[in-house]
């Protein structure tokens, strides 16, 4: 199974590298080959759904918090098509798995987004897109991580990484090692 292990334990949005791994359920193990060469074996142990969502959404919802106000919900034109060219950002990413498709395509809506600014005369639109652009994507990243579960990796009794996986997958697992 490949997984990728945060580079820092608590911080779940940087990833390293997938690694190919061996889990075992049963024994709470993981083990796999290190960039030096070397099989290492960490311990596993679950982590709360509730503790991982506050450990990843809390920075999120801090930004949120510091960024929004009163003006970014309300009902003006320029908010509207703000709303409109970020819900359209989200299309690629949830639709397209080409990256260079959704690369070109993304580049295409910023650049309609900014002609529709220029004529518009209000070039905060394209500023205001990409930053609900992100306010979208955050609650959809959090919506997709109620579906997965997070394993902490100990050693030594010390946390020293963290991973995700997909909780289909895993209950899966979890149920063939179990019996």
């Amino acid at each position: 199974m490949k997984i990728r292990f945060m580079k820092f334990p608590f911080f779940f949005w940087a990833n390293r590298k997938s690694v190919d791994c061996d889990i075992n359920f049963k024994d709470m193990q993981i083990s796999f080959v290190g960039s030096d060469g070397l099989i290492k074996s960490y311990k596993i142990q679950r982590i709360k759904k509730w503790q991982f969502i506050c450990l990843k959404y809390f920075p999120f919802f801090i930004l949120v918090a510091i960024f929004f106000n009163k003006y970014d919900f309300g009902l003006y034109t320029s908010k509207i098509l703000s709303y409109i060219f970020a819900l359209i950002f989200m299309l690629p990413i949830t639709l397209i798995d080409n990256e260079k498709i959704r690369s070109m395509f993304m580049v295409t809506v910023i650049l309609i987004c900014s002609a529709v600014s220029i004529y518009m005369n209000n070039l905060n639109i394209v500023s205001y897109a990409i930053k609900y652009f992100i306010f979208i994507f955050g609650f959809f990243m959090l919506f997709l991580d109620l579906k997965n579960q997070a394993f902490w990796l100990i050693e030594n009794k010390k946390i020293v990484s963290s991973f995700v996986i997909g909780n289909l997958s895993n209950e899966k697992i979890l149920n063939k090692e179990k019996q």
